[in-house]
């Protein structure tokens, strides 16, 4: 896949989809599985993009380039849950 021209750096990338990736966890933990609302995911969706003065194509072909090389894709998600955890020791540590 060719790189796209606005492609959002690597390290910024970890940070959003772990952003995305907490409140998609933290919705559907809150609702019932049978009344999970992907409406809900996709709003929050838009309000973390906005955080980051982010539009949908942008972040969209980014994520579909990382996407198309399995090592970068599992190297995000990797930094993702590392960061996590770390979080989750020091909240622990308190």
């Amino acid at each position: 896949m060719e790189k796209p021209l606005d492609l959002i750096p690597k390290d910024s990338m970890i940070i959003i989809l772990k952003d995305l990736t907490l409140i998609e966890s933290y919705i559907k933990d809150k609702q019932p599985i049978n009344f999970y609302n992907s409406e809900s995911v996709i709003k929050s969706g838009e309000v973390v993009l906005k955080k980051y003065n982010l539009d949908t194509l942008r972040f969209g072909k980014s994520f579909d380039y990382y996407a198309s090389y399995q090592q970068e894709i599992e190297s995000i998600y990797s930094a993702i849950i590392d960061s996590v955890n770390k979080e989750v020791l020091i909240l622990k540590s308190k």
